[in-house]
């Protein structure tokens, strides 16, 4: 209940504090059970997203820092810290900042707390009941939507069908179905898809061909379909097939846009 002796940051801060959310785009190993078991915080903390930023800044052989046994963890921080100082002010690293901090009660990313991090670190994961502390206790996630993953856990994800497998057609299916068939077999597989955990179409295509699609009639796809020309013109048609179905079954479609994991991305493709 609100009461008037709070100032109005202190009762929004509260009162948003009670809510749970739901995570719409999330990397996680499907189950815990999956987690890698032998690496240490920086196979953890660098497996994507902020691993690209140090490369940005200048960090070489970032490979064998993430994955390399022969370097304890206070080498590997000699290594990064130089590059940590361009780039822990993005998103990416402040959110590994606060990671340390709400979730192993380290205040700091530094020389003088690395291996005490990675201590903490371990010591958690050998524990277990890691993504119901994380993702249920302290960040009051309702459920988790996965790239698609077969044999998730339940308790926390769902997952998408990703829409960027039917863009194209492979020369196996061209070869064995007719256009209308091909409609028929990938209908199926959308049934199938959202019947076993499916939430949602997801579309990454803005990392390899963009997201100006044409408008192509199912006529001029069914040409495209005999020719083999599987082209951007072809994808046009099976994204719009897509979204009608997806309209249909009252079902959301994600689109990737805005800042794409990796380095040197063309950002204008997810305009």
């Amino acid at each position: 209940m609100f009461t008037y002796n709070q100032s109005i940051y202190e009762q929004l801060r509260e009162y948003i504090g009670t809510l749970t959310i739901i995570d719409t785009h999330e990397h996680l190993p499907a189950r815990e059970s999956d987690r890698n078991q032998e690496c240490d915080v920086f196979g953890d903390f660098l497996f994507h997203y902020f691993s690209c930023d140090l490369v940005s800044a200048g960090l070489p052989n970032i490979a064998d820092i993430k994955t390399g046994k022969s370097l304890t963890v206070a080498d590997k921080w000699k290594q990064i810290e130089p590059y940590w100082q361009y780039a822990r002010y993005t998103g990416y690293a402040r959110s590994l900042e606060l990671a340390a901090r709400d979730i192993y009660g380290v205040d700091t990313i530094s020389a003088d707390t690395i291996e005490e991090l990675d201590t903490k670190f371990r010591l958690a994961r050998a524990a277990g009941g890691h993504y119901e502390r994380v993702l249920k206790e302290l960040s009051k996630i309702e459920v988790s939507i996965l790239d698609h993953s077969p044999n998730f856990d339940p308790r926390y994800f769902y997952t998408v069908l990703k829409s960027d497998d039917y863009l194209g057609v492979s020369s196996e299916d061209a070869d064995k179905y007719s256009f209308d068939e091909y409609l028929e077999k990938c209908t199926r597989e959308f049934d199938y898809g959202f019947m076993h955990g499916c939430k949602a179409f997801k579309s990454v295509a803005a990392y390899h061909m963009g997201l100006d699609f044409p408008d192509t009639t199912r006529e001029r796809a069914r040409e495209l379909y005999k020719s083999r020309e599987f082209d951007t013109e072809f994808a046009g048609f099976m994204l719009n097939f897509m979204l009608g179905y997806a309209n249909e079954h009252n079902l959301a479609f994600q689109f990737h846009t805005g800042l794409q994991e990796g380095n040197g991305n063309m950002l204008n493709k997810s305009n």
